[in-house]
């Protein structure tokens, strides 16, 4: 009885493998970046106290909705509503943004609400930059950017 010539199949199954690599999409990771700020040992933790007026509290419950400041119903836009925290500030250099994650907040929603944060600090430096330098923040020098991002700090404290 003759035998089988199997001496391509390597060669068609490993064409086949790098065929469905190069051709399948992979989802890519989601995620927030963030610089974290370099660990110091000699650092000691000064606990300070912040101005109630210069907080604004965001609770993100298992609705996947945002409630602000202990209010009983959901903000429909909350960057607009951090927006106007923002400008209206007393003192912008020293807010602080607290955001409450409910254990059973989904990831999604999590990830949609940072990313409407962000926005509005964008949003409020704009705002600011037509308002000093009567030009739009992208096109600013560095040096004027840093002035801006001084002004408006991205300033997020995060609960779980």
């Amino acid at each position: 009885m003759p035998m089988l010539n199997t001496t391509s199949t390597a060669d068609i199954s490993f064409i086949l493998l790098v065929f469905f690599l190069m051709v399948t999409s992979m989802d890519p990771d989601k995620g927030l970046p963030r610089q974290l700020p370099k660990l110091d040992e000699e650092k000691v933790e000064k606990i300070t106290e912040i101005d109630k007026s210069n907080v604004l509290n965001i609770e993100l419950k298992a609705d996947g909705k945002a409630y602000f400041a202990d209010e009983e119903t959901a903000e429909s836009n909350p960057q607009k509503r951090i927006v106007h925290f923002l400008e209206s500030c007393p003192q912008p250099k020293k807010h602080v943004l607290t955001l409450v994650i409910a254990d059973e907040a989904n990831y999604d929603d999590y990830f949609s609400l940072q990313n409407k944060m962000i926005l509005a600090y964008r949003e409020v430096r704009e705002h600011y930059a037509q308002k000093k330098y009567k030009a739009d923040y992208l096109n600013l020098n560095s040096d004027q950017q840093a002035i801006v991002k001084q002004q408006y700090p991205q300033r997020i404290a995060e609960k779980y």
